[in-house]
């Protein structure tokens, strides 16, 4: 019973950090993906010596958006991230 009540007041301290853990990941991970679609349109644009924009393209799994580098002459879609 008192290793229970220890695990209890353990997994209750480490509840919130975990949740931190998480969000901060999920932030990491946003900011990676456009940065690497950042680095993707400046190339395309040196290799084309066109105007890429970045736009953000939504899916359709729980709203979450990517980012994707198109040409803005003609909307071309070159990557999506």
């Amino acid at each position: 019973m008192f290793v229970m009540v220890v695990l209890v007041i353990l997994a209750t301290i480490a509840a919130p950090n975990m949740y931190d853990m998480v969000l901060n990941s999920r932030v990491r991970a946003a900011a990676s993906d456009l940065y690497g679609t950042l680095i993707i349109a400046r190339s395309e644009a040196i290799k084309r010596n066109a105007n890429v924009d970045i736009v953000p393209v939504r899916t359709g799994t729980a709203g979450k958006s990517r980012w994707a580098a198109q040409r803005s002459s003609s909307r071309t879609l070159t990557r999506r991230q």
